[in-house]
This record gives structure tokens, C-alpha cells and sequence, in this order.
């Protein structure tokens, strides 16, 4: 679960809301088609976690639980590029 210190404030969101709107197109398309689901959905959970800007700190609140979303895609990316590195 993500730590009490990343829920962020209103102007913390905005800012990192606008950065990933800003460089979500250069992630398309991916290098591997593999990659796609997991890298698209990865910017529809922070954009949504971003713009909702839940100031919940609770450790099961709607921030903890996109920033959980988000470990599990990252690992999901990971494995795929291990696989494509071992290739």
C-alpha cells in the first residue's frame, strides 16, 4: 500500500497530472506488443488516482489502492521485459 506521505495534495496532483499528460503520448506504441494493456491501463490508473486526488490517507483508501494498482502493473511491464531481454 502506498505510504501516508504519497497522498498528495490538490496541487500536487495537478502537477503530476499534468507531467503524465504530458509524456503519456510517448509511451504509445510500446516496444513490445505485449507491453500495450499493461503501459495503457498503467496511465488510466494515474491519471484517474490524479485527478480524483483522493486526500484520503487512510492505508485502504482510494490512493493507496491505485498506487497498489499501479506496483502490480509496473511488476506485470517488468516481467515482460526480462522476458524480451533473456530473448
Amino acid at each position: 500500500a502506498a505510504p501516508d506521505s504519497l497522498a498528495p495534495d490538490r496541487g500536487t496532483c495537478r502537477e503530476v497530472l499534468a507531467e503524465l499528460r504530458s509524456v503519456a503520448p510517448a509511451l504509445e506504441p510500446t516496444p513490445d506488443p505485449a507491453l500495450d494493456g499493461a503501459v495503457g491501463t498503467w496511465v488510466e490508473v494515474a491519471e484517474g488516482a490524479f485527478f480524483d486526488c483522493d486526500p484520503s490517507r487512510a492505508e485502504d483508501g482510494p490512493f493507496a489502492r491505485s498506487f497498489a494498482e499501479l506496483e502490480r502493473l509496473e511488476a506485470e511491464v517488468a516481467v515482460v521485459i526480462e522476458i524480451d531481454q533473456a530473448e
